[in-house]
């Protein structure tokens, strides 16, 4: 969010903490204003143009690793939920409203770079381009009616949830913005073009291959996690060793 979005949120009678995508009520939710873009952000190659849809992802590990996501613009309506397994498929996501059903299901492998995705029976693949940073595409067949190829990349070789979903000429189709401070809210899926707004078929891919995403950084970041308290633990205990002798 620019600093004039946020002087003029304020200026409407929000706090700062209430602007961050961590605010907690879902029963009023912060008027979101049109995105801004930053010429010098390769990732932002497309000209400047409003969202026409805003969701709210939340993740609450303590309720069985349980995703929800919020349409901020349609009164805050939980629109999509998701469940994390440790078997095959380790994501199974549904829709919310009007009735909840099984939208898709997602395979991670453990000794390849591909994603394996399931959307209402129409399988996907999500091909990996890049070792050290998220980059992956796919066929899209729900985009224009053709199977014209997304791309879902990322600016850093960090794993951050900072990414994009772009057109291989690069019209940006959808971007993940990271919420602050420590809160359950991972964050907002901004979604562009008359497309999302319009297209039911369209919009449920782009949530799903964004939570992919989501789910994958997420992964990334434990591994990370996990492989430096390992080698923290190792170091002590070869220090207390050397100690010894």
């Amino acid at each position: 969010m620019d600093v004039k979005g946020r002087k003029e949120l304020e200026e409407g009678g929000l706090g700062k903490s209430e602007v961050q995508y961590g605010v907690e009520d879902h029963e009023q939710p912060p008027p979101y204003p049109s995105a801004s873009f930053s010429p010098s952000d390769p990732l932002n190659s497309s000209l400047p143009q409003p969202c026409s849809r805003v969701l709210e992802v939340d993740y609450a590990m303590r309720k069985g690793d349980s995703i929800r996501v919020f349409d901020l613009i349609r009164e805050n309506a939980l629109v999509y939920t998701g469940s994390v397994h440790f078997r095959k498929p380790q994501m199974r996501i549904k829709t919310a409203t009007p009735v909840e059903s099984g939208l898709a299901s997602v395979i991670f492998h453990n000794f390849h770079s591909h994603i394996d995705v399931n959307i209402n029976d129409s399988a996907s693949t999500l091909s990996s381009h890049g070792k050290l940073h998220l980059w992956f595409s796919y066929k899209s067949s729900t985009y224009s009616n053709t199977n014209t190829t997304l791309e879902w990349r990322s600016p850093t070789s960090f794993a951050s949830f900072n990414f994009t979903c772009q057109t291989s000429d690069g019209a940006l189709l959808a971007r993940f913005v990271p919420g602050k401070g420590f809160s359950k809210k991972i964050g907002c899926l901004e979604l562009f073009g008359p497309a999302a707004a319009s297209d039911n078929k369209f919009m449920d891919e782009v949530v799903v291959m964004g939570l992919v995403m989501m789910q994958y950084t997420l992964t990334r970041i434990n591994a990370s996690a996990s492989g430096a308290a390992a080698a923290s633990g190792a170091a002590a205990a070869s220090s207390a060793a050397a100690a010894s002798v």
